[in-house]
């Protein structure tokens, strides 16, 4: 893939990939994973949310504080207007 990359920006990372012994597209590279990475720590959900949301739901559907959702789950489908696949 070419780029156009703005001269001044080129000189720095030709110095910053010397300075590390590496090539240019070695260090781009490396950026743009350590980039990602980052980006993907942020977005991933993290694993005690979903547990505590599987055990809220669990909890409340215990509770019988979810059976609105089946009662009118029920009358939809009396009513002809619910069909399953």
């Amino acid at each position: 893939m070419n780029m156009r990359v703005d001269q001044d920006l080129k000189i720095e990372l030709d110095r910053i990939a010397t300075t590390q012994h590496r090539t240019t597209t070695n260090l781009v590279e490396w950026l743009i994973k350590q980039y990602l990475e980052q980006i993907a720590k942020r977005s991933a959900p993290k694993p005690n949310e979903d547990d505590a949301w599987d055990r809220q739901i669990a909890a409340d559907a215990e509770a019988g504080k979810l059976d609105f959702l089946l009662d009118a789950a029920q009358n939809e489908y009396d009513a002809g207007k619910l069909h399953f696949r």
